[in-house]
């Protein structure tokens, strides 16, 4: 008989039912793709604020050692600015760069020298497979295209030069294995060899920086850092290129939240105006059911548990769906890319999302349904007829 009532009062027949539930599986599916691209893209905002390199050689050729040395930066930064800026120094070495003919488009295969500080803070969080370099150990992490591009897994020896001295031998090919894989998402370091400059340093050498990675956490502590390296930059002629990217990242985290935002308003206002409209028309139905001793709390009880079992249906199916959709993407990038990759792939804030969106369409109805039962009037629903 509740069943009967449910559907018979609020959807009148079975496809209409159907339909709304379709309905919302459609939206749900379609805000967690939507959301599952947006972590993608606010993976991108997580880089330096500030990279400092040292300039090139006058001859302008690319050469193993990258960039010149810029030795005591490090340093007297940590000396100026406040412990709450990051100061991460680097030595860079240059693998090959690879460009593709066809879009132009160039990766950069890049040895990065950094602390065990460094893996701590900024590499651990973003490993996709296995885990930082133990201590002392000839351990690398590779970035994504890195990974795919020379073709190693997790424990395999990197049958490459890896070293940090300013150019290579053979005895260096081999010489590291493969400790962790970065995410897929994490375009900025895609093409990084990530080793220990302790761990080298304690084997063989302490080599001078060339690179200086700064993270801050306000726009006060980027301009105070930013202030620094150019008053520094005046005094050392061995600095070259600052590149900024605190405003892009900014920019494009807030661009992340609107439309995030945006997209959850949208799918909220189609769900409660489809409950509004089915909710069209039922006072006089729950008032001739009134009219023959059916009680409040019997409307209550039934249209609020049918809206929360079609919601939790519907919202289980939109989950498997956007898991679903995520592999097929998946499939079809890494046959597209010539490699397995991972990029979209179902996340805690999609889950997050579906919850509120179950409770709050639960609470919505719950409050329309109270009303209505406790407003609509027999003798009214009987003369209405």
């Amino acid at each position: 008989m509740k069943y009967k009532v449910f559907t018979r009062i609020l959807f009148e027949k079975r496809r209409i039912l159907v339909l709304y539930i379709l309905i919302v599986i459609f939206s749900l599916t379609f805000l967690n793709m939507r959301l599952i691209s947006l972590d993608n893209y606010l993976m991108q905002s997580r880089i330096p604020d500030i990279i400092v390199k040292g300039k090139m050689d006058d001859d302008g050729e690319l050469k193993y050692k990258y960039y010149n040395d810029i030795p005591n930066l490090a340093i007297q930064l940590k000396e100026k600015l406040n412990s709450d800026i990051k100061i991460y120094s680097v030595v860079s070495r240059s693998l090959m760069t690879d460009r593709d003919p066809l879009t132009n488009n160039s990766v950069e295969y890049t040895i990065y020298g950094v602390t065990d500080e460094f893996f701590e803070n900024e590499i651990r969080s973003e490993l996709n497979k296995g885990e930082i370099p133990k201590q002392n150990e000839f351990q690398a992490v590779m970035g994504s295209y890195a990974r795919n591009f020379y073709k190693v897994n997790i424990s395999d020896n990197i049958e490459q030069p890896i070293t940090l001295s300013k150019d290579w031998q053979k005895s260096d090919i081999g010489l590291y294995n493969l400790s962790g894989i970065l995410n897929d998402n994490l375009a900025f370091f895609k093409g990084g060899v990530f080793v220990s400059r302790e761990t080298f340093a304690n084997h063989y050498e302490i080599m001078d920086d060339n690179m200086i990675y700064v993270y801050t956490n306000n726009k006060s502590d980027f301009d105070e850092a930013l202030s620094a390296i150019q008053d520094l930059k005046m005094e050392d002629p061995s600095i070259g290129t600052i590149t900024m990217n605190f405003y892009m990242k900014q920019n494009t985290i807030r661009n992340a939240w609107i439309s995030g935002i945006s997209i959850s308003l949208f799918t909220v206002i189609i769900i409660i105006l489809l409950m509004a409209y089915l909710m069209k028309g039922t006072s006089k139905k729950i008032g001739i059911l009134k009219a023959i001793g059916v009680p409040n709390k019997f409307f209550i009880i039934v249209f609020s548990g049918g809206i929360s079992i079609t919601l939790l249906i519907s919202t289980g199916i939109a989950i498997l769906c956007t898991h679903i959709l995520a592999i097929l993407f998946n499939k079809s990038l890494s046959s597209f890319l010539g490699y397995r990759v991972n990029e979209y792939s179902l996340n805690k804030y999609c889950i997050f999302i579906d919850l509120a969106f179950v409770i709050f369409c639960f609470i919505i109805s719950f409050a329309n349904i109270y009303i209505l039962t406790n407003k609509t009037s027999p003798k009214e629903a009987m003369k209405n007829n």
